[in-house]
């Protein structure tokens, strides 16, 4: 059971009425053991029958056939990116089904006496399933939210223990997204880290939604003169008597010093749990002002039996304020401007099985390029990620894998599982994330098409849980319609964003905005463009493309056409007053496998980056140009090495006053900013021609006005 806790003395620290000298003394630390468990698993695919998961759980099963892995792991880390080379009689491109892990523990009870022993999972897709011993423990269903499991009353002390989690990524029919829904790899496995968590019988709850246990609101006066963290902290008792427990919170900046304390002490019935709340507060909080000073204190809150600490534990959290007023988002109080871009949890060489050293990269490069925003799609990303986002100081809209179907022409949705499971995943999204500064909008859905009554109720119920659990952030949604039933449906959301792909699929490049204004005019809700982009193969080339070049969804994906592109777009939204911000449809080329366009098989090939990271194409320098305020110059079509004597144009990026290109040594001229709103980093020098049958060096020279340069070379070949 748990409930809100009724709390004894309130004011216990004013009053100086905790237990001894508990007040007067440091508090010392302990916090929760932690065990990592990534490391000495046996892993194996297995068929679906109850007799072959029945035979790979069991205790005595000989693994040393299967594969020796450690966590993170993925079995599509090749076939889930390589195309429709194959198709099992399902459909399926990709291995989707059974994978089984296998793991011995051995644990000494001494060392763990009295704790509570939970098995804790950050993610695994999709569902999950943990056997102790030959015997189940539980299941969790939904491939990207963390989730735990109490093996306490399972574990053979002293002796080894096998654990078996079995793992399936097939095709749903009640978990989001369903069946084929979602433009991207639904890979399978226990991709991301797994641990060992020990506990105290009576202490902070770490098995509801899967969450820290400990969330700490922040509020701010209108002038921000004062600042006050909300606290809430849940609590269980999972022993055989009543316990009386003292909670503590202690606000610390940034260095560590100690600004506020608070704290309660409660009475906890055996088997029984609940919730405590108090506040603490502080005059002139230095604010969390995104890219400009990522600052945040932490919340060390410490659980207290018989005057002794038994457990801890630290939370980042910072002090902000934001709107979004009509079409211009504001932080603390000042514009803010969104330069966003859409990231997948992908990588070349282990798709969804990432390391925290490849996201430190990741997000090295976005803000080398200027992003102050990211849109997580389009699930629940890894907890690290939020962290680092909240260092960074980006803003973060991050949503639930409710995707284009909520009900399926192929099979029957059990619609009580599926709402049930909807919830869930918003749910575990708003409170294992909560406490984290950098991010600002839950999303509910992504182009979503059914409008019906059911799924109108559905998206609904879901706005109004996510305003239940955290009434601090607004609710959005991505569509790619807005026609009225589409505005009908999700009408409880605070903020629209919109999907578009004008001058790529459909309409003519450029029209974005005007497409937005016109819907405006039936639905006021502030709106963002929460995806455009094109695609762009970095072996393909073509001198001034236009959009009848290019196929969309075939093997035409000139990366010259890509950076007009977005020079294009770029141009529409900056000169246009009707979106709050933007957000770059892709970071990264990511796995999509049943692609097969421009010059991948098996990737969706928008990014502004290569999907091995190797490569950043001409429309990342664009960006980096408007974007970012360190100096550069890029020359484009670099990989363009062989091409006619006669170049109709040579285009340079730079954030700089003047451009002087040089051809062979011999300036072609010195070029200005062109004063054309969202043109002014893009320099042009027309009919420039090369040497045939040789190599022709074209530097670029940018001067700043300090008086510095950079400059740029490549090397082309001029051919017939």
């Amino acid at each position: 059971m748990h409930q809100k806790i009724l709390v004894k003395n309130p004011n216990l620290l004013e009053s100086h009425e905790l237990a001894g000298d508990a007040l007067h003394r440091e508090l010392s630390s302990r916090p929760i053991k932690e065990l990592s468990m990534d490391a000495q698993w046996r892993f194996s695919k297995i068929g679906l029958s109850e007799s072959e998961v029945s035979q790979a759980v069991a205790p005595n099963f000989d693994d040393s056939g299967y594969e020796a892995i450690s966590l993170p792991h993925t079995w599509n880390a090749e076939d889930g990116a390589d195309g429709w080379l194959t198709k099992d009689k399902d459909g399926n491109s990709y291995d989707r089904g059974n994978g089984v892990y296998r793991k011995i523990l051995e644990l000494e009870q001494e060392e763990w006496k009295g704790k509570r022993i939970y098995l804790s999972f950050e993610g695994a897709n999709t569902v999950t399933t943990l056997y102790m011993n030959g015997k189940k423990v539980g299941c969790h269903e939904g491939g990207y939210s963390a989730f735990r499991f109490d093996i306490t009353d399972e574990v053979l002390w002293d002796q080894a223990n096998v654990i078996a989690v079995l793992v399936n990524n097939s095709r749903t029919t009640h978990i989001a997204p369903l069946g084929w829904e979602g433009d991207f790899t639904k890979f399978g496995g226990i991709y991301r880290n797994v641990s060992l968590l020990g506990v105290e019988e009576a202490g902070i709850d770490l098995m509801k939604n899967g969450a820290e246990g400990v969330h700490a609101a922040t509020w701010l006066s209108e002038d921000f003169g004062r600042g006050k963290v909300n606290a809430c902290v849940s609590l269980r008792n999972d022993g055989e008597s009543q316990k009386t427990l003292q909670v503590i919170s202690v606000l610390r900046d940034g260095d560590g010093r100690e600004v506020a304390r608070a704290g309660v002490s409660t009475a906890v019935k055996a088997g029984n749990g609940g919730d405590v709340e108090y506040s603490m507060s502080l005059d002139k909080p230095r604010l969390w002002n995104g890219i400009k000073d990522p600052y945040l204190y932490r919340v060390d809150t410490y659980l207290l039996s018989d005057g002794e600490v038994v457990e801890s534990q630290a939370t980042e959290i910072g002090f902000r304020n934001y709107e979004v007023i009509k079409n211009q988002f504001y932080l603390n109080g000042q514009p803010y401007d969104i330069q966003g871009v859409n990231y997948h949890q992908d990588g070349a060489a282990n798709g969804w099985a990432m390391t925290d050293e490849e996201r430190d990269e990741d997000y090295a490069m976005m803000r080398e390029m200027g992003v102050t925003a990211v849109r997580m799609a389009h699930y629940q990303h890894d907890p690290y990620e939020y962290q680092l986002c909240d260092r960074l100081g980006l803003v973060v809209y991050t949503e639930i894998p409710l995707i284009n179907h909520s009900k399926s022409k192929d099979f029957t949705v059990d619609w009580k599982l599926f709402t049930d499971n909807a919830r869930q995943q918003m749910t575990e999204l708003v409170c294992q994330n909560y406490n984290h500064p950098s991010i600002f909008f839950w999303g509910i859905s992504n182009e979503l098409y059914d409008t019906d009554r059911e799924t109108t109720e559905l998206f609904q119920e879901l706005c109004e849980l996510a305003y239940r659990l955290d009434g601090t952030r607004k609710t959005i949604y991505a569509d790619n319609q807005a026609y009225p039933e589409y505005v009908k449906r999700s009408a409880k959301a605070d903020l629209v964003g919109y999907n578009r792909y004008d001058g790529w699929y459909y309409s003519k490049l450029g029209g974005t905005c005007t497409w937005v204004a016109d819907h405006q005019k039936t639905d006021s809700r502030p709106s963002c463009i929460s995806e455009y982009g094109a695609g762009g193969a970095i072996s393909q080339h073509k001198d001034q493309p236009v959009q009848g070049d290019i196929e969309p969804n075939g093997k035409l994906h000139y990366e010259e056409y890509q950076s007009i592109y977005h020079e294009e777009a770029w141009r529409d939204i900056v000169t246009s007053n009707n979106v709050w911000g933007e957000f770059i449809w892709c970071m990264f080329d990511f796995a999509s496998d049943s692609r097969e366009e421009g010059d991948t098989k098996g990737q969706n090939d928008k990014g502004l980056v290569t999907r091995d990271r190797q490569v950043k194409k001409d429309a990342y320098y664009f960006y980096q140009s408007v974007w970012s305020h360190e100096k550069m110059v890029h020359i484009t079509s670099s990989r363009y090495q062989v091409r006619p004597c006669h170049v109709p144009e040579i285009k340079v990026y730079a954030n700089a006053d003047t451009v002087e290109l040089f051809v062979n040594g011999v300036s072609a001229g010195v070029k200005s900013a062109d004063p054309e709103a969202g043109r002014s980093t893009v320099y042009r020098w027309s009919d420039v021609s090369l040497l045939q049958d040789q190599e022709n060096i074209v530097k670029a020279v940018a001067t700043y006005g300090d008086g510095s340069q950079r400059e740029e070379t490549v090397v082309w070949v001029g051919g017939n």
